[in-house]
């Protein structure tokens, strides 16, 4: 798993150097790029690379196909964590998203609450640009706190509790384990800082440490209310067997 891992990053920075490589060549006028009223800068970055508005339409729609296409693999992942959630009984109404339909080999209630509720926060934008762009933003925040809840409490019980796996790294795994935490923390409190002082006008706010507190306040009144009593864990024994 961790060479897959490792080549998928590996093959995402290569492909993504070149796209950035070519972007910059077809740029012609960054001014405009920056201050373009499109909510899409990368159309105008078309329109100067060739100059013609069917070619700008094709290559936006290759672009669009691409994200349908990554949206339902997308819907489909994170459906089914949910419903890896609820099976365990970590969420509300476990019973009801912890189905699946066996016909369709699909957790069909846990995805459309999923779809639902990215509709829901997609709909942000209509109020709020700067509300959605943090909402979308921290996603980066979000996901290095859970892997700082992962390495820390590890590392707090000797990383005795977890089982070793291929890439066990002996006494030098503490020394890692410590850094990253270090830097996920360093890196968590420069993500949250404003991006501009004063914040003025509130449009230059960075609500990325709103968003943090409220779920972590939201987490961890869900845990004190139904997990203490009612969540045993994450299933690890059949991982590894």
């Amino acid at each position: 798993m961790p060479k897959a891992v490792f080549a998928q990053v590996g093959l995402g920075f290569l492909t993504t150097l070149m796209f950035a490589i070519a972007i910059m060549y077809g740029i012609n006028d960054l001014t405009a790029v920056s201050t373009t009223p499109l909510s899409f800068p990368l159309a105008e970055v078309y329109a100067q690379a060739t100059g013609n508005q069917g070619a700008t339409f094709g290559l936006l729609f290759i672009i669009l196909i691409s994200v349908l296409i990554c949206s339902i693999g997308t819907l489909m992942m994170v459906g089914r964590l949910y419903w890896v959630l609820a099976r365990d009984n970590a969420t509300p109404f476990a019973k009801t998203f912890g189905k699946v339909n066996e016909r369709l080999s699909c957790p069909i209630p846990a995805t459309l609450l999923c779809a639902v509720l990215t509709t829901a926060f997609g709909a942000i934008q209509l109020g709020s640009k700067t509300a959605f762009t943090d909402l979308v933003g921290s996603f980066i925040i979000l996901t290095t706190v859970s892997y700082f809840l992962a390495i820390f409490p590890n590392l707090l019980t000797g990383r005795k509790y977890m089982p070793r796996g291929h890439f066990y790294m002996g006494k030098f795994g503490f020394v890692i384990n410590s850094i990253t935490c270090l830097l996920i923390v360093f890196f968590i409190v420069w993500f949250c800082f404003p991006y501009a002082f004063p914040v003025d006008p509130l449009s230059l706010m960075n609500w990325n440490s709103i968003i943090l507190v409220g779920c972590v306040l939201l987490t961890a009144a869900w845990w004190f209310i139904h997990g203490v009593k009612k969540y045993p864990g994450p299933k690890l024994a059949q991982l590894y067997h």
